[in-house]
């Protein structure tokens, strides 16, 4: 999809800037809505590559979502903490935290 791309948080549907629809309240204010069920709850995302899904939470630093970079962290925690001492950690948890990086 070129351009930005929005999800509906109602109906789940993913589409592009240019389907947006215009749509009226009861009050007959228009709003961008979703082509699909029509609803004001839309919010613009990146198709994260890691795990195939359109997320808001975007970080395009790493160029995955969030909830992907979170999951490399654990996993690296994890095998840090289950293949050292505890002294070891300790040492390397002191050494790092001055940099906010935390085991």
């Amino acid at each position: 999809m070129d351009g930005m791309t929005f999800k509906c948080n109602n109906c789940g549907h993913v589409f592009d800037e240019d389907s947006l629809v215009k749509c009226y309240d009861d009050d007959g204010c228009s709003y961008s809505g979703c082509p699909y069920c029509k609803d004001y709850e839309i919010e613009e995302v990146e198709y994260c590559e890691v795990c195939g899904k359109y997320k808001a939470d975007y970080d395009e630093e790493n160029e995955m979502c969030e909830e992907c970079v979170d999951n490399i962290v654990n996993k690296f925690k994890k095998i840090i903490k289950n293949s050292m001492q505890e002294y070891e950690l300790t040492t390397l948890e002191n050494y790092y935290a001055e940099n906010d990086f935390i085991l």
